[in-house]
């Protein structure tokens, strides 16, 4: 088994994307207040809560897609062979319906939410450089808001 960066993942689907004449997603997601979280249940039940989502990543995706936690709370999911930006979109949702349920941490309920960013190679790039998620259609939030208090 090989082990590989997300980076090189990355480039291996692009450069697939080439020779195959398909389109690549790549989502960049970002677990939002993941800082506050963590300072309130502590370090360990952050690392709980990241493996968690992961998992959920993974809910939210097909077996052949990729999922890498990028550093902190980023995590990037690579999804080839899809024919149009609705796929990314659609796959952008199942993800936030993953995350968004509440996740229990010991006899409290923590609610989750994260923003991911969305960008379809070749449409959104012209060059393997430019391949990153469109801030165009960014943040797609998992939850509305808090209402802030009167």
């Amino acid at each position: 088994m090989s082990v590989y960066s997300g980076d090189r993942i990355l480039q291996r689907s692009l450069a697939r994307t080439r020779r195959h004449k398909f389109s690549v997603v790549l989502l960049h997601a970002d677990l939002d207040e993941f800082k506050s979280l963590n300072d309130t249940h502590g370090h360990n039940s952050g690392d709980v809560i990241l493996r968690a989502i992961a998992d959920r990543l993974r809910l939210g995706v097909r077996e052949e897609d990729f999922v890498c936690r990028l550093g902190g709370d980023e995590f990037a999911v690579i999804v080839e062979n899809v024919d149009s930006g609705a796929v990314a979109e659609d796959v952008a949702e199942r993800i936030l319906r993953e995350v968004s349920k509440p996740f229990s941490l010991g006899n409290s309920t923590v609610p989750l939410a994260m923003s991911i960013g969305i960008g379809l190679f070749p449409a959104d790039a012209s060059m393997q450089a430019d391949c990153s998620p469109n801030p165009v259609r960014t943040p797609i939030p998992a939850v509305a808001p808090p209402t802030p208090p009167r």
